[in-house]
């Protein structure tokens, strides 16, 4: 799983996402057997030099990886270049459905299973000639019988996968502790009482400079990823090091924080 964030300012684009790739093992009745944690996925990839994607759920695919697509939406841009970020989310789109579509068709797992394997994406950046700064995303799902149009990001912060923490953060309160107060018989406010009375504490994010958007997309990953350890349940769903990418409306594509490829490897080298 993943914490994957996209902030829209008018002054450009924020990207971040964890590092933890988890790899699950069920049984014929689908029951999880075993889970692995891999510390050092990358999640965010530039796509030339005014726009980035950022990934969440399924890392890979039967043929292909998040990476790879990635290339080739960038190749392919740089020999057609586009007018607006949502042309390049659907031709992002148009590269990713065929792999996700064969992968899942390819697997033979029990059907409450299928509804994890989801893959989502979202690209954010600018576009010549105006430089306006935008975002759009998607999410596969393994019962779609064809692609999803993708949906524009509004202005402030979004965020996809797991996202518990995020919401608390950012509002207050999270949706499963909503229901679960608007349902007790200790709170007769109902529920538009309680979000009315949550609505009053919650983060006012959605018109940051670009450099404090950078910070608030740090915290919301690093929280993410610190948090779910002490999380119930097999698999952890955020961890290792934290990926954050800006592209602003004057400048290309910048890593923020970025591992290089030889991130596991000990120091001093043994």
């Amino acid at each position: 799983m993943t914490i994957a964030v996209c902030h829209v300012a008018g002054e450009g684009i924020v990207l971040g996402a964890d590092s933890l790739r988890s790899r699950v093992h069920v049984t014929a009745e689908g029951a999880i057997a075993r889970a692995e944690g891999f510390e050092h996925q990358q999640k965010v990839f530039a796509l030339g030099e005014s726009l980035g994607v950022v990934c969440w759920g399924m890392s890979e695919f039967e043929d292909t990886s998040h990476r790879v697509i990635a290339a080739r939406v960038a190749d392919d841009l740089r020999a057609r270049p586009a007018t607006s970020v949502v042309e390049v989310t659907q031709r992002h789109l148009a590269a990713m459905w065929p792999s996700y579509r064969n992968t899942v068709d390819q697997l033979r797992i029990p059907d409450k299973r299928l509804a994890n394997l989801t893959a989502g994406v979202c690209v954010g950046g600018w576009c010549l000639p105006d430089r306006r700064p935008n975002a759009a995303w998607f999410e596969l799902s393994a019962t779609m019988t064809e692609p999803p149009a993708p949906l524009p990001v509004e202005r402030g912060l979004a965020y996809w996968g797991a996202t518990e923490y995020a919401v608390r953060i950012i509002d207050g309160i999270d949706q499963r502790l909503e229901r679960r107060i608007a349902s007790s018989p200790h709170w007769t406010g109902g529920v538009e009482g309680l979000v009315a009375l949550t609505s009053t504490v919650r983060a006012r994010v959605d018109d940051l400079p670009l450099g404090d958007a950078v910070e608030l997309a740090h915290l919301v990953v690093h929280a993410t990823c610190c948090l779910t350890n002490y999380a119930p349940g097999p698999i952890r769903r955020g961890g290792g090091a934290v990926q954050i990418a800006a592209i602003a409306a004057d400048r290309p594509f910048e890593w923020i924080r970025h591992e290089s490829l030889d991130a596991a490897i000990p120091r001093p080298l043994p």
